[in-house]
């Protein structure tokens, strides 16, 4: 496409940023739709992050996603929040409207997209298990309980950080466990549940033969285990869940789903969710 003083300019937030496979996604987005815009990655580092959130702003730049490490430590820098983003603090899109920021958050929407439409796999009644208690799981989780679960676990190495998600989400009727990482128990509350999603960086390139938890033996056939990384698209975590039998699912479905929603937000059109899924991994 041919740059002009015309065209739109959209981003990405990131350290680090090389591996996303965001800027294809819209760039696909666009030609379909014969947008005039442009979506650029940008490198920054967390001491820049404020200085780059005032460059949005004064370059009239659109918006941006937001990926890791900065969902959380955006916030500051905003001026709105929008109520999903308030409830989960975590943010992975930010609109410039003449100089206001304001924070959104797609993710979870865009996994519970991925579930229904990749995996045909309908939530309502079903028992989750959620590894981490970052940005990432905060918006997982949230969207989650929207589905009517019949109850989540929280697992993460820290444990004080998953009863903090787990006090964020108390809004919910449904039962919410934290699961201690020592507990001799964890394999079996794991084996006993539907659905079971790693949302942390463990297995993420370079380090791609990283388990987020050591003990894998509970996979099994009747459950649904997903990995939010897309980069390796099958994570050694998913290859041992291939090898039990269960179902499986990366993050690609759940990077589409949210980019389809971030995209309405900066451009106010629909794209079909297809146009962003098949430039993931070339997939």
């Amino acid at each position: 496409m041919t740059v002009t003083g015309k065209t739109k300019i959209v981003g990405i937030l990131g350290d680090p940023i090389s591996h996303t496979a965001s800027p294809r996604m819209h760039a696909a987005a666009y030609d379909a739709l014969g947008l005039d815009f442009i979506y650029v990655p940008f490198h920054v580092k967390s001491e820049g992050l404020g200085k780059a959130l005032d460059g949005i702003r004064n370059l009239n730049i659109v918006g941006v996603n937001v990926t890791i490490p900065h969902k959380e430590s955006v916030i500051p820098f905003l001026d709105k929040l929008d109520p999903t983003a308030q409830k989960v603090g975590a943010v992975n899109t930010i609109v410039n409207e003449n100089g206001i920021l304001t924070g959104y958050n797609t993710d979870g929407d865009g996994f519970c997209y991925a579930l229904l439409h990749e995996a045909n796999f309908a939530l309502e009644g079903k028992s989750v298990v959620v590894m981490g208690a970052g940005g990432s799981a905060k918006a997982i989780a949230n969207a989650l309980l929207n589905q009517k679960i019949k109850s989540l676990f929280i697992l993460n190495r820290n444990t004080d950080r998953a009863r903090q998600l787990a006090t964020l989400l108390s809004f919910s009727s449904c039962p919410i466990t934290v699961l201690d990482w020592e507990d001799s128990e964890i394999s079996d509350v794991l084996a006993s549940c539907d659905l079971v999603i790693n949302t942390t960086p463990v297995g993420m390139a370079p380090d791609v033969d990283a388990l987020p938890i050591r003990d894998v033996s509970w996979m099994h056939s009747g459950q649904l285990i997903c990995d939010i990384i897309y980069t390796p698209s099958v994570t050694t975590f998913l290859k041992h869940a291939k090898t039990k039998g269960a179902m499986t699912l990366n993050g690609a479905g759940m990077l589409a789903g949210q980019g389809v929603l971030a995209f309405e937000k900066f451009t106010g059109q629909t794209v079909p969710y297809a146009v962003m899924r098949r430039e993931i991994l070339g997939a």
